[in-house]
């Protein structure tokens, strides 16, 4: 039987430090080179908004050729434009069969003349909305009889030390960016938040941020992954704000559907790579703006944001509210002067048009719709 590769206790410790520090990721990637001869290690990020990388590491590349590719090579990369699985360790062979890397400009420029390294291979890891972190490396196609299959097999035993090293880097990052909010006096619980550079770049966000993307009624992507407000004069007063000409402060407006919208634009000129996720955007230098937004009915009609949120009609949303608070169906019917069967069939219907298998699914989705998931 195939047994499973070993870790060593120094590579996990340092992944694991690595969750904590970002900083430590270049002592992850080395720690791994070391063990196989004739290996690159790189970690870069992809930003699925505005469809441009993050700002990487690279360890045993001549930097010649890391400038080259931040100048040119990456943008004709051909393994970006292949379609590696996420969240599972891959070969390059996989994503681009090795004949067709061999007719394209990348392997004749960049790859070949680094001892023709296209093989090798990594992982593509969810990194919060909108972020993809590639973690992998680059062996030299005479190696890669002898060492591809070992490394593959390392970076999968790893792969979910990996993950959560991530996962950490991300929460921390965004615990920092709710203390810095709340500094301000902004409450950033349940808001969607928003990181911009100085162009409206969008450079991180939240899940409810996310969600306001998606259905466009509060806020619209453009191109670049520039944000805009669709309320045109609320728009025009975060311009203004960005651009130094109306302080920073509050936005009031209403969105496409008549309902209530709060804004907050907050300046940070200080240490902007704490509250961006790692790899931090390629545009993360100061000042960047942080956009949080609240909808008065997310703050003040829980009912009616379920409602809107699931497809639930009122009653059904406030029977789901009222069991994600503990309330029985029993306690329902006296609640609201209802028979129980009349109330046990309108839970039928709320756990069938909310997909909810049982109780606990339910309770996880109203909490994730209240806290702006």
């Amino acid at each position: 039987m195939p047994t499973e590769p070993r870790v060593s206790p120094a590579l996990v410790a340092e992944i694991q430090a690595a969750g904590l520090d970002p900083g430590r990721w270049p002592v992850v990637l080395e720690t791994i080179r070391a063990t196989f001869g004739g290996v690159t290690m790189q970690m870069s990020g992809f930003d699925l908004f505005n469809g441009t990388a993050h700002s990487g590491i690279g360890v045993g590349y001549d930097p010649d050729f890391i400038a080259s590719f931040d100048r040119y090579y990456g943008r004709i990369n051909p393994f970006a434009f292949g379609d590696p699985p996420i969240g599972r360790t891959f070969a390059l062979d996989q994503v681009v069969p090795h004949d067709v890397i061999l007719g394209t400009e990348f392997w004749a420029d960049w790859l070949r003349p680094q001892e023709d390294l296209s093989a090798g291979g990594g992982l593509l890891l969810p990194a919060g909305p909108g972020r993809i972190v590639s973690f992998g490396g680059g062996i030299r196609r005479r190696d890669q009889d002898a060492l591809e299959g070992p490394f593959l097999e390392l970076i999968e035993a790893i792969r979910p030390l990996v993950a959560q090293a991530i996962a950490t880097n991300e929460a921390l990052s965004a615990l920092r960016l709710e203390a810095c909010l709340l500094r301000q006096g902004v409450e950033p619980v349940g808001a969607a938040v928003l990181v911009l550079g100085k162009d409206r770049r969008l450079l991180s966000l939240n899940g409810r941020a996310e969600d306001l993307i998606a259905d466009r009624r509060v806020m619209i992507l453009g191109a670049g992954g520039r944000v805009g407000l669709s309320d045109s004069r609320a728009d025009s007063r975060l311009e203004g704000c960005m651009q130094g000409r109306t302080g920073l402060g509050e936005l009031h407006f209403t969105d496409r559907d008549g309902t209530g919208v709060t804004g907050h634009v907050v300046r940070v000129d200080g240490r902007v790579a704490d509250l961006i996720p790692f790899p931090k955007s390629v545009f993360a230098a100061p000042p960047v703006f942080v956009l949080v937004i609240t909808s008065d009915l997310a703050a003040g009609d829980p009912v009616a944001l379920i409602a809107r949120k699931t497809g639930l009609t009122r009653s059904e949303a406030a029977i789901a509210l009222a069991i994600a608070e503990g309330a029985s169906p029993a306690e329902i019917a006296g609640q609201r002067g209802r028979s129980l069967h009349t109330i046990k069939n309108q839970l039928q219907a709320v756990y069938e048009k909310t997909g909810s298998h049982r109780q606990a699914d339910l309770v996880r989705l109203v909490e994730r719709i209240r806290r702006g998931g």
